[in-house]
């Protein structure tokens, strides 16, 4: 070591004026050889290799050419080169169903706006996958615009804007009719004659991030979660007129969930935390559990939001920072919902604190009519809580079922 740097020293000192003058003619000799800053070669880089533009895959974005082949070209080659992003520059895609796939971040620029196709043949077919359903008494069917099933480390992202259309679905409302955020009336639903499921559906898959997106105009739930695994939330703004079943994000059957910071105004509850559809999912229909919920500002006719409904376990959950400036009711939590549920959810350790809410009816805590064991609501705590409201809260057990 004393050897290495006693020579860098003598090197250093060394280093004359004229070596230095020598450096210097020899770097101008360099740079008059470089290419100008108008050559072709530095005026347009090369995209980067794992950057994957839909443009480039044949869509227009003119907002009457139908672009799901175009996009779904894109994903399936990002995909089979190993994974990257799928970029959605400005414009207006209209497209029917695409299906997300493992390692592919699909991303929409700001200015960009996928829009779903009001044509049933451009989606999928309602037994596209076994845990898929439709509700026919609803006249919904199983079509979803975005489609992310059994796979991983997918990412849905950008300040582009995901608009569900929900106008080319419904008639349009009848005189008279209307819908407040504090209550429904005339909420449209049953009078469509047909209308897409979910508009984003992730099932049985894990590692899913959808940061930052718009989505808008949804004409039934926006944001669904299905027994999927190690989930983020973040950013998302949900816009959407009231219409029969339209929730915001609907957490069902899923593990290590994160929703923060997000502005939600929907038509129906805004946030769900369920064990509801079970359908298809087998051995998947494990407790939805260990789910937070922070810093969001929720707007809605209905509440703001839904525990329990289904059969199954719920447990291990936050929720906190709330805002509510309009809703009928700010929380509900219901083991069993109806006469299709068979005993009712088991729902232990939630918290909810530091909420400030302007609604009709603060808390709705109800067994439900004809719940039996294994239901449950029990472990259940509130802190900090600053409502203003027009009724008073309601809780409600069962000799079967205490609270």
């Amino acid at each position: 070591m004393t050897e290495t740097t006693e020579l860098s020293q003598r090197e250093v000192r060394g280093f004359g004026l004229g070596d230095l003058k020598s450096t210097f003619l020899s770097f101008i000799a360099v740079a008059l050889v470089l290419p100008t800053a108008g050559a072709e070669s530095v005026r347009k880089p090369a995209a980067h290799p794992s950057c994957y533009s839909v443009r480039d895959y044949g869509a227009k974005g003119d907002g009457t050419t139908k672009d799901t082949a175009a996009l779904q070209k894109a994903i399936d080659a990002c995909h089979a080169d190993g994974g990257g992003v799928v970029l959605l520059p400005a414009g207006r895609y209209l497209s029917g169903t695409i299906y997300l796939k493992s390692n592919v971040e699909f991303h929409l620029t700001a200015g960009a706006r996928l829009v779903a196709s009001p044509d049933r043949a451009d989606y999928n077919p309602d037994d596209a996958f076994p845990e898929n359903r439709a509700i026919p008494h609803e006249r919904v069917s199983g079509a979803h615009l975005i489609i992310c099933y059994r796979q991983e480390n997918v990412a849905l992202t950008g300040q582009g804007t995901i608009d569900g259309n929900s106008e080319a679905f419904y008639k349009p409302a009848r005189p008279g009719t209307y819908a407040t955020f504090r209550y429904k009336n005339g909420t449209r639903g049953n009078d469509v004659d047909w209308r897409p499921s979910q508009l984003i559906h992730f099932c049985i898959s894990r590692g899913i991030s959808v940061r930052d997106v718009t989505i808008v105009d949804a004409p039934f739930s926006n944001l669904f979660l299905q027994a999927c695994r190690d989930v983020q939330v973040r950013g998302v703004r949900i816009s959407q007129p009231p219409a029969s079943h339209s929730d915001g994000i609907v957490v069902d059957f899923s593990r290590n969930v994160t929703i923060s910071d997000c502005l939600i105004s929907t038509g129906d509850d805004c946030i769900c935390i369920f064990t509801r559809f079970r359908t298809g999912l087998g051995e998947e229909a494990v407790a939805c559990e260990n789910v937070t919920v922070n810093n969001c500002i929720l707007r809605t006719p209905c509440n703001a939001f839904r525990v329990g409904v289904g059969d199954g376990d719920i447990r291990n959950c936050t929720i906190n920072n709330i805002i509510i400036p309009e809703a009928r009711t700010a929380i509900s939590i219901v083991a069993r919902y109806s006469e299709r549920v068979e005993h009712g959810a088991s729902i232990e350790r939630v918290l909810f604190s530091n909420m400030i809410a302007d609604v009709c009816t603060p808390i709705v805590m109800d067994v439900g009519p004809g719940a039996t064991r294994p239901a449950a609501i029990r472990d259940v705590s509130f802190s900090r809580l600053r409502f203003r409201a027009w009724a008073g809260s309601q809780l409600v057990g069962s000799p079967e079922v205490p609270l």
